[in-house]
């Protein structure tokens, strides 16, 4: 009898962001002054910023597939992106920071400098992105508010019309080849 082949189950986020998505500025951006950019998606709630940046700024909560607990921050940093990661002795919330997905739960460090080498549609990149003085950062989260009992994901099996993520092999059942 032939080995049965295993699936993968779907790749986890790292931390409690399912995605990240970054603009860099050469300003610092008030969160209100985003307001106006995201009329279709209102903001359900703003929190000010922490003592540390690194975790985040100043940020606005979007709803997003709220039957899955799906929520966008936004927020808004008076800091340059921190291509390094830091080091658990010397900036040791950069380093948490970049390994709890804050940064993107798919981000690694000198991603931006790698972008830049890259860029040759844009050949400015070398020039203007070392000027950037701040940043705004979206991240996904479905595990934002939650309480005990909900779901925490993307796949919502038994809801009508909430079915994502991959699709899922079915079973034979057992005898069959």
């Amino acid at each position: 009898m032939p080995a049965r082949r295993q699936t993968m189950p779907h790749p986890l986020m790292k931390g409690i962001y399912s995605q990240g998505f970054v603009v860099l500025t050469d300003r610092f951006v008030e969160i209100d002054e985003l307001r106006a950019l995201f009329p279709e998606f209102p903001f359900v709630r703003t929190i000010p910023a922490g003592e540390r940046w690194e975790m985040g700024g100043a940020t606005a909560v979007i709803d997003y597939r709220p039957e899955a607990n799906g929520r966008v921050l936004i927020d808004t940093v008076p800091h340059p992106w921190p291509d390094h990661m830091g080091n658990t002795k010397d900036e040791a919330m950069l380093f948490g920071a970049w390994s709890m997905g804050h940064f993107g739960p798919f981000a690694y460090p000198h991603g931006l400098k790698r972008a830049v080498q890259q860029a040759w549609s844009w050949p400015e990149a070398k020039e203007m992105v070392p000027q950037h003085r701040g940043f705004i950062r979206l991240r996904s989260s479905y595990c934002l508010g939650a309480g005990p009992e909900a779901r925490v994901g993307t796949r919502l099996r038994g809801t009508a019309g909430a079915e994502t993520g991959p699709p899922q092999r079915k079973r034979r059942p057992e005898g069959r080849r």
